[in-house]
């Protein structure tokens, strides 16, 4: 099994976006998060994130939330948001995903898009 095969299937247990996207009807008000190509919907307790080609997961639960860090879990998978500093003016955060083994499969730095209503 080869990373891209891994990563898929983390995906598939995750929602992430890899163009950028506008907030949709479909999803209440909240934050996206885009960057190497992922999209991250972020609202309240939920999660959304969607890869390239369009194939995206849903946590309706959060895990964990610090001041500084929200958390998914959804089948052994873990996905982390962190809040980083800002660059041009612009919010950050890391977005991580680990396999119930404890590997990164993703590892990769957002900006915050679009708020929403």
């Amino acid at each position: 099994m080869n990373l891209h095969t891994l990563l898929v299937g983390a995906l598939i247990a995750v929602p992430l976006f890899s163009t950028s996207v506008r907030a949709d009807e479909n999803v209440p008000e909240g934050e996206v998060y885009h960057g190497g190509g992922y999209t991250v919907y972020v609202v309240g307790n939920y999660y959304k994130g969607c890869d390239a080609q369009k194939r995206c997961i849903e946590i309706d639960h959060i895990a964990k939330r610090t001041p500084v860090s929200s958390s998914w879990k959804n089948r052994g998978f873990t996905y982390t948001l962190s809040r980083l500093s800002q660059q041009h003016g612009k919010p950050r955060a890391r977005l991580r995903a680990v396999d119930p083994q404890g590997k990164v499969l993703v590892n990769v730095v957002m900006t915050l898009d679009d708020y929403f209503n």
